[in-house]
């Protein structure tokens, strides 16, 4: 008795970035669908608001601290 042909798993289209007329495939793992350059964007956008943390070359003369945003 043969066993019946198995058959793959349908392969789902890749995602595409949100942003209208973009159609890029949205980039792997990232929480919302969009590219690589838009999500780029987008934390360039959040980082204009929040600040971005970055190492001071010197400690802070006030709390010896070298994070600053």
């Amino acid at each position: 008795m043969s066993e019946a042909p198995r058959t793959l798993p349908r392969m789902s289209e890749p995602s595409r970035c949100l942003v209208p007329g973009c159609g890029e495939a949205a980039a792997a793992g990232a929480p919302v669908e969009l590219c690589a350059p838009h999500l780029g964007a987008a934390a360039e956008w959040i980082g204009r608001r929040d600040g971005v943390t970055d190492v001071l070359p010197t400690p802070c003369l006030l709390c010896g601290s070298r994070l600053g945003v």
